[in-house]
């Protein structure tokens, strides 16, 4: 017994696991790289396109000024039924009054 060495069956090959380790790292590092180049080039391609259409600033600041001047706007909005557009602090200072008297 003092000349024999044991062999160790479920030992695993450090060999194999290292190889392991650095295939899958490669793979992960592969995976980011592409996946960072398809992110930058799809962002610059919608940067350029919102570019291109520039209109779109333009119609939402159209949208925001004809909204901002009719919440402004006092008008009749139907005389027989007693229907009128007021500003809207206007209408809730009026029904703060109301509801403190």
């Amino acid at each position: 017994m003092s000349g024999h060495v044991e062999e160790y069956v479920n030992e695993p090959h450090t060999t194999g696991v290292w190889l392991t380790i650095i295939g899958t790292f490669l793979i992960l590092s592969i995976i980011v790289y592409f996946g960072s180049m398809y992110y930058k080039a799809s962002a610059s391609g919608f940067q350029s396109t919102r570019e291109e259409t520039g209109s779109i600033g333009t119609e939402l600041q159209q949208q925001r000024d004809y909204e901002a001047e009719m919440s402004q706007k006092t008008e009749w909005i139907d005389k027989d039924k007693g229907t009128i557009q007021i500003p809207l602090d206007v209408a809730m200072g009026i029904v703060v009054k109301k509801y403190n008297n």
